[in-house]
């Protein structure tokens, strides 16, 4: 007698999750794990989608690219449905490889990395706005006050170059001169976002984000990285719950591409069969002299 896939057996879809629980940039993959969780929790307490609970498993690598592949393998080989909320560039191109031979769904990696959009993968899906898009609304907005002397302190790996590449193009359209020192045109730090506001309910999306974290009871703290996992895993569901009551991995891609110029709180996410960054968002925040943010 045939056995039942484990899956089927115990009625849940079981998920994988790499990411920096540890290291200098561990808060990354903890807030965006707990944003996740904090949407998943709640899905699942409410029956979680179309029967069938959401389990989350995480496995740690650090930031470091080889952990993250090894990670991967072995999601893989235990046969999860999917993979959700990556963190890191270098991490997510390491895990790539794999995830188009597995022919596996890669949802929602916490990167704006050309290098993860193109070549297009039927595998791959993004909920944020690129690294490209990102940048051109710094670029845009610093020259529409003037500036016009734009200097990049980046990262000196992948993710870092994604976005000095990125600035580099923006300065192209517009005729400019990329500078390699700061010097004395500095006046503040302006950080772009991706992600809807966290800190108060201005926003539909804000306002549940918030209400779901009051009801945790400070077991998650509001920030740019939890409500981006939040995001995340609120587009998965419903990609999740359009593949039908028995997903095959054809159907939830089927099911994610049918999200098409949709709402989730106001938050704008539109799929197609040959569209998988769903998001064009950019908004751009201030850091006050107490660090916090302010829009």
């Amino acid at each position: 007698m045939l056995a039942l896939p484990a899956l089927a057996q115990e009625k849940r879809i079981v998920l994988g999750q790499s990411a920096a629980f540890s290291g200098p940039a561990a808060q990354l993959g903890i807030q965006m794990n707990k944003g996740a969780r904090l949407y998943l929790d709640a899905l699942n307490a409410n029956g979680g989608v179309n029967g069938q609970q959401v389990e989350l498993r995480t496995l740690d690598d650090g930031y470091e690219p080889d952990r993250c592949k090894a990670n991967t393998d072995k999601f893989i080989k235990d046969d999860v449905f999917a993979l959700l909320a990556y963190v890191g560039t270098p991490t997510c191109a390491a895990a790539l490889p794999l995830v188009n031979e597995a022919k596996i769904p890669f949802f929602g990696p916490f990167t704006g990395a050309e290098l993860l959009r193109d070549p297009f993968s039927r595998y791959v899906f993004h909920v944020r706005a690129s690294y490209y898009q990102e940048t051109a609304e710094v670029v845009k907005q610093l020259t529409t006050l003037g500036l016009n002397k734009i200097a990049v302190f980046y990262q000196n790996d992948s993710y870092g170059k994604a976005g000095l590449e990125g600035v580099t193009r923006a300065l192209k359209q517009l005729n400019k001169t990329l500078s390699d020192e700061l010097g004395k045109e500095g006046r503040g730090v302006v950080v772009s976002q991706v992600m809807p506001f966290p800190f108060a309910p201005i926003t539909p999306i804000s306002n549940e984000f918030l209400d779901a974290i009051g009801k945790s009871a400070g077991a998650v703290k509001p920030n740019y990285s939890s409500m981006e996992g939040y995001v995340v895993a609120k587009v998965f569901a419903e990609g999740l719950k359009r593949a039908g009551r028995n997903p095959s991995r054809d159907a939830l891609i089927n099911g994610l591409e049918s999200i098409q110029n949709a709402s989730f709180g106001g938050f704008k996410v539109n799929f197609g069969p040959r569209l998988h960054t769903a998001s064009r968002f950019v908004d751009l925040s201030m850091l006050s002299e107490y660090g916090k943010v302010r829009r």
